[in-house]
This record gives structure tokens, sequence and C-alpha cells, in this order.
């Protein structure tokens, strides 16, 4: 029925001598099975009367142990999907095992399954030789561990971005590095067919990439020539070992190149222009920082020689004094004896 305010009244029906239905199980394979431990799974349909659910398990199919699913209840209508973690079991081993399912009808069973741990292959693997670190789109590079007894075969694993080039299922691979390689770890196992090693202990590589693009540059765009002790600097890159800058034609670093700050004079004849700057490690040198354009102020040319009378008496007023025009001038300071002012 729908509440809404057309209805007006209400009449409560209460439906009795419902007959329980027993749950619905399947039994279904077994996953993510190594020496130790197995995923057990199952499918319960609760044909609408809450069930519980578990698994049986044992070395046979008399079973002997008992394991709750998850979700350890099942409600409604639809095959719902259950499983459960054993661990601590034997390698080389075959277990029984059954899902099951219990509610007010009674209990069901799914069909009785097996698995069989990984055999174990006894014996020390490793350790793993090679380079450690090294350089995004470096290539043929060569990891390595002694032989082990029996082995007819190895499995190794790499980091993301890395290519087993050759030697795949041999003790001694060469791998590729991709430009989009990524740190990670390098391991290996053995096996004669049948039967497994332990996984080797990892082997960490460290890939670098060149930086990257450094951001803005902070500093000062408008300076005179002359002006000393000008700071540029950008935000530090990670992985970065050093800096190189390019400066306008006729300023000088005098202090901080190859780091990420430096100290700029701008001479007599430096002319405007832009600052960069690209950062730099072991692999190579990263993309050129968006510029940063300094403009330079001409320092004015020196003034000539001051036209005006030389000697007057005092009391003389409307004296007129005047230099040619200076180049680069953009104002003028006078000075004049003591008791005079310009008016």
């Amino acid at each position: 029925s729908v509440q809404d305010n057309t209805v007006f009244d209400s009449l409560l029906i209460t439906i009795s001598n419902q007959v329980p239905v027993a749950p619905d199980v399947i039994t279904l394979p077994a996953h993510n099975v190594d020496w130790y431990s197995a995923t057990l799974n199952g499918s319960v349909d609760a044909n609408y009367f809450n069930s519980v659910a578990s698994f049986e398990w044992g070395l046979t199919n008399a079973y002997g142990n008992t394991v709750s699913a998850t979700p350890a209840q099942v409600t409604g209508g639809v095959a719902t999907p259950v499983l459960a973690e054993l661990t601590g079991l034997i390698h080389s081993t075959t277990y029984h095992y059954r899902c099951k399912a219990v509610n007010t009808a009674g209990t069901s069973y799914g069909q009785d399954l097996t698995f069989t741990t990984d055999c174990f292959l006894s014996g020390s693997i490793g350790p793993i030789t090679g380079t450690s670190t090294l350089c995004v789109n470096t290539n043929s590079v060569a990891y390595s561990i002694p032989a082990f007894a029996g082995a007819s075969g190895y499995s190794w694993t790499v980091p993301l971005g890395a290519t087993i080039v050759s030697g795949n299922n041999t003790n001694s691979i060469t791998v590729d590095f991709s430009a989009s390689a990524q740190s990670g770890n390098i391991t290996v196992f053995a096996t004669d067919g049948l039967c497994y090693s332990a996984t080797s202990l990892p082997f960490a590589v460290t890939v670098n990439a060149t930086p990257a693009m450094p951001g803005n540059i902070n500093g000062v765009q408008v300076v005179c020539e002359g002006d000393q002790g000008l700071v540029y600097s950008v935000a530090a890159l990670p992985g970065a070992t050093g800096y190189t800058w390019t400066v306008p034609s006729g300023a000088v670093i005098t202090a901080g190149n190859n780091t990420n700050s430096i100290t700029v004079d701008y001479p007599t004849g430096s002319t405007p222009g832009n600052i960069t700057v690209s950062a730099n490690n072991d692999c190579g040198i990263g993309p050129v920082s968006n510029p940063l354009f300094v403009d330079i102020a001409p320092l004015p040319g020196t003034p000539g020689v001051i036209s005006g009378p030389a000697q007057l008496c005092a009391g003389n007023v409307d004296v007129t004094y005047s230099i040619e025009a200076v180049t680069n001038g953009f104002g003028y300071i006078w000075s004049f004896p003591a008791g005079t002012s310009i008016i």
C-alpha cells in the first residue's frame, strides 16, 4: 500500500500459517589456495527466512571443523555469495569442505568439494643481485639468484612499468624500465613443475626520473642598472640535485648557482630579458621553467654644463639656470647656495 495525503485510514493485514522453507545452498570452488591458506566459497538463498551460513572442513568428508561464513547471516530470496578464510593449513595436503546454512525450516548442505594446498620445496632462495638504483628508460638491466636445487623454473615479479625481456622462468633475467617505470620490489620463487619454494626476500629497486618543470620564479621584475643583491627562487623539486639558471644579458649570478635560489647583480650595460631555470639530476635535465621577464631601466646620462649667470647681486629674482636634457633622465634634482629658493 502507499502512504500519501489521499489515504485517510489504514488496515493491518496479518498473514499467518506461513510455511518456512529451508535455504538453498551451493558449495563453490576454493580460491587463493597456497601452502598454508585458502578461501572457501559458497552461495546461500535464504528463501526469505533468515539463515546462518558457515563452512564445514577437514581432512575427510567427516570434516570436524566449522568456520563462520562472511556474511554470517543471509536474508531475502536471492542467492548470496558467502566465503571464509582458512589459515594455518598444512602444505601438500588435500582438504574437504562444504557450505552449510540453517534457518527455522532446517539445515541445508552444499556438495562436498576438495582443494589441495601447494606443495613446498624446502631450501632457501636468493638473494637477488642486480642494480638497485637507476633511471627511467634504462634497458637491459640484469638480475639473478643462485640456482635452486631441483628447480625446473622460476617465477619473477618486477615493479610497475618494468618488463622482463629475457630469461623469464630462469634464475637470471634482463629487465627494461620504461618512461613510466616506478620504484618497487623484485621477487622470485622456484618450482619443479608441481611444488614451489618460498618467495625470495624483496629486492628494492629505486627508479628515478628527470625532475619536473620548476614552478613560477619569484623575484623583482623591474630593476635598474647597477642594482645588486636581488634574489630569485623557485620551490625545490623532489629528486633534483642541481639547477641551471639563465639571466638577462649583462646580469651576473653572484651566489646560489646550481641551487633553487640565486642572487643577481645588474651592472651598467645589462639589458632587459628573461630569467629561466631547469632542474637536473643523474638521470638528466628536466624541462625549462616559464620565463620571468625582467625590465632593466638604464641609468641616466651625466648632466652637461649648467647654463646661467655665475655672478649676480643679492635680491636678484627670476634667474634661470638650465642644462641640456639628459638621456634616460625622468627627473632632475637641483641644489643651490644657502638663501636661494627655486620658484
